[in-house]
């Protein structure tokens, strides 16, 4: 069973490196088209706006799974060479439970998001749930994730895999 979650983990972290790199990709030639198309004809190509921001908002949440993966999200930081190995047990055990509270929150309520609108962008007519999607994803990913740090606190002698 181990081993299937740890294959399952690196697809995982291999798919988030290549669709982070994509969506930079993306934006960098959308707006770099944009600013040729102004500067040499001083056309507008208006749309282009309402792409970029569904782009950005996939990368900015796929990084941040990215980051939870790595363990790099967040950390607490306490003079630990002076406290006690409770101490710093309870402060991660805390500092994990919270992250998993705000995880599983964006969870719910992404998905709750996600599928109750109905509006569409401007321009382009593209469905805000494709924008929207990205929470309920990147939320479930990070409460899996949590999951599993928590898992390595608790019982130590277990790493998760890739854990650096």
């Amino acid at each position: 069973m181990w081993q299937i979650i740890v294959r399952l983990d690196r697809l995982v972290g291999a798919l988030l490196r290549y669709a982070l790199v994509l969506t930079l990709l993306a934006m960098l030639v959308i707006l770099g088209f944009a600013i040729i198309m102004r500067a040499v004809s001083s056309m507008d190509i208006g749309a282009y706006q309402e792409v970029i921001a569904l782009l950005f908002g996939w990368m900015i949440y796929l990084g941040a799974v990215g980051h939870t993966r790595d363990g790099t999200m967040f950390a607490v930081e306490l003079p630990w060479g002076k406290l006690g190995r409770g101490v710093q047990l309870m402060a991660h055990l805390l500092a994990n439970l919270l992250f998993l509270c705000f995880s599983s929150v964006m969870a719910v309520w992404g998905w709750r998001l996600a599928f109750s609108t109905i509006e569409t962008t401007g321009t382009l007519g593209i469905p805000m749930t494709a924008m929207y999607i990205c929470l309920p994803i990147s939320g479930a990913l990070m409460v899996f994730y949590t999951v599993a740090r928590l898992w390595t606190v608790v019982r130590p002698a277990t790493t998760f895999p890739d854990q650096r």
